[in-house]
């Protein structure tokens, strides 16, 4: 179903063309009170090659835009400790109803996720929250470990099939 078509005008990405209907409400990021609506949009590298990374950019501020990621693809073991009060806030109550993403950050030359809070989205809603963990293990820097040779990027596939 498509909605009303929205143009904001970046100065990252200069004029974005966005449906509506596409946006996660999100009642204010955490440091962003203002930024409400957030919609997702994937950095590819190829046309014909996706990317582990996504843009999180608002239709309020079209300035403000985060980079994101599946933190799975980086940290498989990666458990992080949300309560039922994480899962009721984007209106969920089981872990197979929700994305989950990470910030990216990039600081002297290496690139870090925010594992200590993480971003919840329900897609079925359009609904998401970023939300803060008490969990003294998890980073809010974590660095992303160095890429791999290709022939142990497709046994890692064979491994996740």
């Amino acid at each position: 179903m498509s909605g009303t078509m929205l143009v904001i005008e970046t100065t990252r990405f200069g004029s974005l063309e966005v449906d509506a209907s596409e946006a996660f409400r999100f009642g204010g990021m955490p440091g962003f009170p203002s930024a409400d609506r957030f919609v997702l949009m994937q950095h590819d590298k190829q046309p014909d090659e996706g990317s582990v990374f996504a843009w999180m950019i608002s239709l309020e501020i079209p300035d403000l835009a985060f980079v994101v990621a599946d933190p799975w693809q980086f940290f498989p073991d990666y458990r992080p400790p949300l309560e039922p009060r994480h899962l009721k806030s984007i209106g969920v109550e089981a872990a197979e109803e929700f994305e989950l993403l990470a910030v990216v950050s990039f600081h002297g030359g290496e690139t870090s996720l925010n594992l200590a809070a993480p971003i919840l989205i329900n897609s079925r809603e359009r609904i998401g929250a970023q939300v803060i963990l008490d969990a003294e293990d998890l980073s809010v820097r974590q660095p992303i470990p160095a890429a791999e040779p290709a022939e142990a990027g497709s046994d890692a596939a064979e491994q996740a099939g």
